[in-house]
């Protein structure tokens, strides 16, 4: 960053560069750039697209906003490690759930939600309706005995038809815990079997 700033000193390319790589939030718009550097904006947007054509700096498409590469490259790594920390933590979730990602990286929402939309692009990710995202390919495993629940579980359910047990009365019917249950419930709403309606219902 220091020797960005002392580049910047001659050259209002190296000052472009390093007013984008600090951001306040990561990226910035055209607007906010031709400010900083004090250039016209053909003159703000013809230095951008140098920055980009090297490497450095890539449009976002969205509201003239641009971001550092290296800021980009960032971003995506803390999301990665999230997603993939949160699915080694939960590891009976065929989905997560993007409001939790949202809590636990330091990405501004439009900003995260473009990286998302850029990581489906290139096939690491899938985003389902509903505020979901699943990686790609995977395959929750579960072994016997969870198995046996899973089906047991939604046989119940689909047995009760428009009367289905709450979870407790669920737990009690099946002989488990609310915690095995719960398990196997949030697994047969990512599986896409059940739905919650509202509540317990």
């Amino acid at each position: 960053e220091l020797a960005r700033q002392a580049e910047s000193l001659g050259s209002a390319l190296s000052l472009l560069e390093a007013q984008l790589a600090r951001a306040p939030e990561r990226w910035a718009t055209v607007q906010d750039l031709q400010g900083e550097i004090k250039r016209p904006r053909e003159d703000t947007l013809g230095l951008l697209d140098e920055l980009g054509q090297g490497g450095r700096a890539v449009d976002l498409g969205q509201a003239d906003r641009w971001i550092h590469a290296e800021t980009l490259e960032l971003c995506v790594s803390e999301v990665r490690d999230a997603i993939d920390g949160w699915f080694t933590a939960n590891p009976m979730r065929a989905r997560m759930d993007v409001r939790e990602l949202r809590g636990a990286v330091r990405v501004e929402q439009g900003l995260l939600r473009i990286v998302l939309e850029r990581e489906e692009a290139a096939g690491r990710y899938r985003l389902d309706a509903g505020g979901f995202l699943a990686p790609a390919g995977r395959e929750v495993e579960l072994d016997d005995a969870t198995r046996a629940l899973r089906d047991a579980a939604l046989a119940a359910l689909d047995t009760a038809g428009f009367q289905p047990p709450d979870p407790a009365e669920l737990a009690g019917t099946l002989g488990r815990t609310p915690e095995d249950v719960d398990g196997v419930r949030r697994l047969l709403e990512d599986e896409g079997e059940i739905a919650r309606i509202e509540g317990n219902l």
